[in-house]
């Protein structure tokens, strides 16, 4: 759960003003602010009533952690402590170190609050139990008035970090808890993962593997790969099969590792390289492809997803978040001693291109939206990323540096590739390749076991009874969790006394029976059933309620996923009796056919019906056409999902939304490179006219870095409407401001409040500035009058006319914030100061 954008409440300034960190400035309510960070925030208003307006409740929810960027020169800390931590609730005060040290009194862990730098925030985070609220998506991160605003430049980047790695802790957390789809595909496909991968250990002893991915390099090496073809190891992973068909390359292996239906649509042309190519899956690919695929295959993993002794020897599954991670485990464990790697970018090209040329997402064209990071090439050059990718990245580098370890150099010839501390970048006429003696393809097939009608019988039938001995013990731990149930509610049940100690006795024996005979299958349980289980870590309460309600939800919980389970492993169980019935001289076709239209497998029927072409004619015409059929539901589940295809890559930063954002976070930061990627892929992308609503938001950002203000104002009005409009106006309305032309900064903000009185208040406060107080008094009281929440701008108009001498606008004005906010200190201060100015009159 990350924090909904609210800066356009206030607008951020950004100028290039002293970052001196040791300016201290107080207020008319005794509050002191470093100025650097916070400016003129809190000049005119208690911090209070900034934060209140700005924030409202969403700071104070129950059960949930707060990280927070930033403390407002510790104010904001102030704020949350004055106000009382909510029930559940904790708070992580973020802060640079240099303001840190400006700052006293800032840490109460026995209150729920904290403070510590960027660099430690994760530890200490984990101190405080952050993980249990992130396992049930309670974790919040929010940025103080002073990281939202940025006037301190080191914010920017402070941000960026944090953000990443905050995004780095949702993912791990995310990954324990999502993995139901993966045993899905694990229980889906124990009829195909037959043959374990260990069997390709060291069969490539000293020899030089390629290892193709989809990122935009990838075209780069495929005519050094054609012309060192036969001296290769070709692995390939599983969606650039259509750029590798273009370009008249088979691979060796392919290797293909996603869960979810659309990596049907994104490797289909994989399926034209049965004949001759071995696929290497990881145990969860979607079982729809998997059972498509007519030829050799080899699985990574585990092929069932409880304990069992019958559980094959085999390399483990990747411990990367791609499959080009897989890829490379597979690469390294066929004992080469060089790896050469194409399209392993983890980044994207200067123009904004995620994959390579033959893919659909690089059809739709530049997304100068998809990468939140920056990272540094092998060229030297700075490249937009996204967090997956990264972490995909520092996992190739642990796994480059295990290689290593073991004999095998990694080599990157790409310069636009992220750089690698463990992976070397050479130019392509300086690789040595040591020739293979014999055809890879012919090495691979004496590497596997017989794939024979025995062997697959044999292995149908373990696993059969292999599932039958799980599904008696989840019936067996569900009838003794409504047991439990039954139990728990008399244990509690005030008119049953005397009882308590029988009952819980017996919920005792349960739970040993849980940890001794069931533990498996009960660790089975709960590894499925995580996000059913995760609402009972919060409860920390031990009321006799709150312990009667955990174990209720405890035992509800069992019982719910022995359901799911019972029902899944139930319909393993058929798919295997089906398999076996694939494998007799005469199967009953019409329970095939069930069967794969049951599992929405035409790609397997398909599979069958050629592999049994002479008995298939022999079949009755209903049968025989129903098969035929399979191939029309191929063709429109592929059409069906192309459409899910490409509506993916547009949510994924094709459109330009948000864009004057990520430019703005460039500006900030002084990236003149990420600046000057977002140009070229403005200046590339599919559709012109809204490529050219922010060109000049950029190119005048991009004027600033180089110091040249007037290039930028005239550039920045060019911008006339549109989604860049306010930004453009802003950032004009902060170069007059600094250039001292009050006049033209007026018009600007004028313009401003007639496109949004969000600035409204902004323009009254520069007229008073300037001596037109009557506009401004006229303007605040049209504003007030449609936004009558806004005690902030009510406070500001109130001090104009205490500072005019009118007694009548500061008692109304006054009154009218203390009817809302009956505790505000501020209000309550100018009352009494008016009160004795008239005394004393």
């Amino acid at each position: 759960m990350s924090e909904t954008d609210q800066s356009q409440q206030f607008p951020p300034v950004s100028g290039n003003v002293s970052d001196d960190a040791n300016g201290i400035v107080s207020n008319a309510f005794g509050e002191r602010y470093l100025f650097a960070v916070n400016r003129n925030a809190f000049q005119d208003t208690d911090a209070s009533t900034v934060f209140r307006s700005y924030y409202g409740e969403s700071l104070f929810e129950e059960n949930t952690f707060y990280i927070i960027a930033g403390t407002d020169s510790g104010l904001l800390y102030q704020f949350i402590k004055t106000h009382g931590v909510p029930k559940g609730s904790r708070y992580l005060f973020l802060e640079l170190p240099l303001i840190l040290t400006q700052l006293v009194d800032m840490d109460d862990p026995q209150a729920g609050l904290a403070v510590t730098t960027g660099d430690d925030w994760l530890k200490r985070a984990i101190e405080m139990e952050v993980l249990d609220y992130a396992l049930v998506n309670r974790l919040v991160l929010r940025r103080s008035l002073g990281v939202v605003h940025g006037h301190y430049s080191d914010y920017a980047p402070f941000l960026r970090k944090i953000k990443n790695e905050f995004d780095d802790l949702i993912h791990s957390q995310q990954i324990g808890i999502n993995s139901r789809p993966f045993t899905l595909r694990q229980v889906e496909n124990l009829t195909e993962n037959q043959v374990p991968a260990i069997c390709l250990k060291d069969s490539f002893r000293s020899k030089t593997a390629v290892l193709l991915a989809g990122g935009p390099t990838l075209t780069q090496l495929l005519p050094w790969v054609r012309q060192h073809r036969n001296k290769l190891l070709v692995i390939a992973v599983s969606r650039i099969s259509r750029a590798l068909l273009e370009a008249g390359i088979q691979p060796d292996i392919c290797v293909s590792v996603d869960p979810h239906p659309i990596i049907m649509n994104v490797s289909r042309e994989m399926l034209e390289f049965q004949d001759g190519t071995l696929l290497v899956n990881e145990y969860h690919l979607c079982s729809n492809l998997l059972s498509s695929w007519g030829g050799k295959k080899a699985f990574v993993g585990r092929r069932y997803p409880w304990p069992t002794s019958l559980e094959p020897e085999n390399l483990a599954q990747s411990i990367g978040a791609t499959v080009t991670n897989t890829a490379f485990a597979v690469a390294v464990e066929t004992g080469i001693a060089q790896l050469v790697v194409g399209g392993a970018d983890f980044c994207f090209s200067q123009a904004g291109y995620t994959h390579a040329s033959g893919s659909a997402d690089h059809e739709a064209g530049p997304r100068p939206m998809y990468g939140d990071t920056r990272v540094e090439t092998n060229g030297g050059t700075m490249a937009g990323t996204t967090f997956t990718y990264l972490t995909s990245a520092k996992t190739f580098d642990l796994q480059a540096a295990d290689a290593l370890s073991r004999g095998c150099r990694v080599i990157n010839p790409a310069a636009d590739s992220i750089r690698l501390p463990h992976v070397e970048h050479l130019p392509l006429d300086t690789i040595e390749i040591e020739p293979l003696e014999k055809p890879a393809r012919e090495i691979l097939t004496v590497s596997l076991p017989p794939d024979d009608r025995e062997t697959r019988i044999r292995l149908y039938k373990e696993e059969l009874g292999e599932v039958d001995r799980v599904l008696e013990k989840l019936r067996r731990i569900k009838a003794l969790s409504n047991k439990a149930l039954d139990y728990n509610r008399r244990l509690f049940d005030q008119g049953q006394k005397g009882s308590g100690f029988h009952h819980n006795a017996k919920l005792d024996s349960i739970e040993k029976q849980f940890g001794g005979k069931y533990a498996d299958t009960v660790k089975f349980i709960k590894h499925y059933g995580l996000q059913r289980l995760t609402p009972i870590l919060r409860q920390h309460d031990q009321g006799v309620k709150d312990l009667e309600e955990n174990n209720r939800l405890y035992f509800q919980a069992f019982v719910d996923t022995a359901n799911e389970l019972i029902e899944l492993l139930h319909g393993a169980r058929n798919r295997i009796l089906s398999r076996l019935e694939e494998e007799k001289p005469q199967p009953n076709v019409q329970c095939l056919i069930e069967q794969w239209r049951l599992d929405q497998q035409p790609g397997r029927a398909i599979q069958w019906a050629q592999h049994h072409a002479d008995y298939v004619s022999q079949l009755p015409e209903e049968q025989r056409q129903a098969l035929h059929t399979f191939a029309d539901t191929f063709e429109a589940n592929m059409a069906e999902l192309n459409e899910l295809n490409l509506k993916r890559i547009a949510n994924e930063g094709v459109k330009l939304d948000g864009l004057n954002g990520r430019a703005r976070e460039y500006f900030l930061c002084r990236d003149e490179e990420g600046l000057l990627g977002l140009l070229a892929g403005l200046e590339e992308y599919r559709d012109a006219k809204q490529a050219k609503a922010f060109m000049p938001l950029v190119k005048g950002y991009l004027a600033e870095l180089h110091g040249d203000t007037a290039a930028a104002i005239e550039t920045y009005q060019e911008i006339v409407e549109g989604p860049a409009h306010i930004d453009a106006l802003m950032r004009q309305f902060e170069l007059h401001t600094k250039n001292q032309d009050l006049d033209t900064a007026l018009q600007v903000l004028q313009v401003l409040s007639s496109t949004s009185s969000v600035y409204t208040p902004m323009f009254a406060d520069l007229l008073q500035a300037t001596g037109d107080v009557d506009s401004a008094v006229n303007i605040y009281t049209d504003y007030l009058l449609a936004n009558p929440d806004d005690l902030n701008s009510m406070m500001k108009l109130g001090k104009i006319f205490h500072q005019y001498g009118s007694a009548e606008g500061v008692e109304w004005t006054m009154n009218y914030i203390l009817g809302k906010d009956p505790g505000n200190q501020a209000a309550r201060s100018m009352l009494m100061s008016l009160d004795s100015s008239q005394a004393s009159g």
